[in-house]
């Protein structure tokens, strides 16, 4: 009887053992769940805003000012609108207008051939910068001469670099040098130029 139950108790016992393994090894049900792996944040992807398709002489909004081509530029006019000016194409008639009105505004008035001077360097400067291209204002000096005779009126041409355009007592001799100086240049569609009306 005795080697019966220890031939029993061999069985049981490596049958209790095995539980006992299998249940010290499982998740008690009562315990913390898994956290599953949390994906990495990614970095937002910002592409550039696509250039506003325009081209010279249309009108744009703020906005679309700020997303010109490359040779492009939202002129301001006196009206508050902005026009877009090509570097490599003429003015548009609405900011070649709007040039003229300003420079025949500020030379009119004007008494001496000093002022008039003055005035064209700095506007020339302010016109190429906002139109972004060499702009050349053509306007009558009130009063200038040459070397001795008595002063008289002369028709000038200023740029951001001075050109080096003779003074001429006619206008169209004077458009005629402004082209022709414009025409030497290394790239002439880069320039342009506007005449006061008188």
């Amino acid at each position: 009887m005795e080697r019966a139950m220890k031939c029993l108790a061999g069985p049981a016992l490596g049958t209790l053992l095995t539980v006992g393994l299998i249940a010290g090894c499982s998740t008690p049900s009562n315990g913390p769940a898994a956290t599953p792996p949390t994906a990495s944040p990614t970095a937002a992807v910002t592409t550039a805003p696509e250039p506003v398709t325009v081209t010279a002489g249309d009108t744009v909004t703020e906005e679309q000012a700020e997303e010109l081509a490359e040779g492009q530029v939202a002129y301001p006019l006196a009206s508050g609108e902005r026009v877009v000016v090509e570097a490599t194409a003429p003015l548009p008639d609405a900011v070649r207008a709007d040039m003229v009105a300003a420079v025949t505004a500020g030379v009119s008035p004007l008494t001496s051939g000093f002022d008039a001077y003055a005035f064209a360097m700095s506007y020339t400067k302010s016109a190429s910068a906002a139109a972004g291209k060499n702009v050349l204002v053509v306007f009558l000096s009130p009063l200038a001469s040459f070397g001795d005779e008595e002063p008289h009126p002369i028709w000038i041409t200023k740029g951001t670099m001075n050109p080096p355009i003779q003074a001429t007592l006619g206008l169209e001799e004077q458009i005629a040098n402004v082209e022709a100086f414009i025409a030497a240049q290394p790239d002439p569609s880069l320039w342009d130029y506007v005449v006061q009306t008188v």
